[in-house]
């Protein structure tokens, strides 16, 4: 297993990180959810966590993103789309 440790409250540029997180509570409970997080590393949409009902490599495909340049981590394995 690796991990992609990035420290938040350091000088480094978060500018190639996006993130859509629910947080909350309910029932007296606290709640945090990840539905989408993406990273764009050496020119390729790398999709780490992705929630969304229709996928987020499709939404990227409709709008023009080449097949080879999205990379689908979220499903236990780094591969383009349709690889």
């Amino acid at each position: 297993m690796t991990t992609d440790n990035r420290d938040c409250t350091d000088d480094t540029d978060f500018s190639d990180l996006y993130a859509v997180r629910r947080i909350g509570a309910w029932e007296k409970k606290r709640f945090r959810y990840t539905d989408i997080h993406i990273s764009i590393t050496n020119g390729k949409i790398w999709i780490e966590e992705d929630m969304t009902e229709d996928g987020m490599a499709t939404a990227l495909l409709e709008q023009g993103i080449p097949k080879r340049d999205i990379v689908l981590v979220h499903l236990g394995v780094s591969k383009t789309v349709n690889q």
